[in-house]
């Protein structure tokens, strides 16, 4: 099981244009980390490094930019999960993936709540990361390139649902169905560009 991740791992950032693989596991985990070394000797071109969880934390607090793709034991998977959602500012932007042999699911990081339900106030960003995975996996990189940098452009220009709004840099609040019709806006004018690189090189 630990040689099959870390070999998805390497193969992950080989195709996705990674440059670092981080390993992270508790400190008495030593397996974890050798099999990891060892499948790194097929992948010299990318780096890789071994850190505690303390500093991955220490790191990701200050420099979060330097962890490309993290490598993590199921211990320690949903902490650094968890940590990572939080630096980015909010965790209904981020989504996940279960990947196995033959299927694949795709769902965003957070947990579903009712307090909204019906409302048109929740903030789609998760479901449509987990949908820009979902096409990427299933070599659709072209779609998944057009809607990721739709949505995308509208984060960057302010556009946000309640849960993300800052006075202090969003320039305008809207619900679901307008967050939405704004990525789509986006899309139709084709101001996006690739950015996702395409799993089948």
């Amino acid at each position: 099981g630990t040689e099959k991740i870390a070999k998805f791992a390497f193969k992950y950032a080989s195709t996705h244009c990674k440059d670092n693989i981080t390993c992270t596991t508790q400190s008495n985990n030593y397996i974890f980390s050798e099999i990891f070394n060892d499948i790194a000797k097929y992948f010299p071109d990318i780096n890789h490094n071994a850190q505690s969880i303390e500093s991955v934390i220490d790191g990701a607090i200050y420099n979060k930019e330097n962890y490309d793709v993290l490598l993590t034991d199921n211990i320690s998977s949903k902490f650094i999960t968890s940590l990572f959602a939080s630096l980015s500012g909010n965790q209904m932007l981020n989504a996940v993936a279960d990947i196995g042999n033959e299927y694949a699911m795709f769902q965003p990081a957070h947990s579903a709540t009712n307090s909204s339900s019906g409302a048109n106030l929740a903030n789609p960003s998760g479901m449509i990361n987990a949908c820009v995975m979902m096409l990427d996996y299933m070599g659709q990189n072209n779609a998944a390139n057009i809607i990721y940098r739709a949505w995308l452009s509208v984060i960057k220009e302010g556009i946000h649902t309640t849960d993300i709004f800052n006075k202090n840099y969003s320039k305008e609040k809207v619900n679901c169905s307008e967050f939405t019709s704004a990525i789509i806006g986006k899309m139709h004018a084709e101001k996006v560009k690739p950015v996702i690189s395409n799993q089948n090189n």
